[in-house]
C-alpha cells in the first residue's frame, strides 16, 4: 500500500500525485502556486519544477511493495 507522506491517505494504482525525492504526496496536500510552479505543504516550501514531479494517473507506475 502506498500512502501520502503528509496525511497518510492511501494512493491506489493510477492515482494522480506528486513525487519529491521518491516520497509520494496526494494532490490535496500540495499547494501549487502557478507563478513559477512552486510547491508547498502547510506553508513549508517543498521545491519547484526541477525537484517536484507531478505524476498523472495514466503515468502512475504503482508497485504494491513500494511502501514496505
Amino acid at each position: 500500500m502506498r500512502e501520502c507522506r503528509n496525511c497518510g491517505d492511501e494512493l491506489p494504482p493510477e492515482t494522480e500525485h506528486y513525487a519529491i525525492d521518491d516520497k509520494k504526496y496526494c494532490t490535496d496536500c500540495i499547494k501549487v502556486y502557478p507563478k513559477g510552479e512552486v510547491y508547498f505543504i502547510d506553508e513549508e516550501f517543498l521545491g519547484d519544477d526541477d525537484s517536484v514531479e507531478h505524476v498523472e494517473s495514466y503515468d502512475d507506475e504503482y508497485e504494491e511493495d513500494e511502501m514496505k
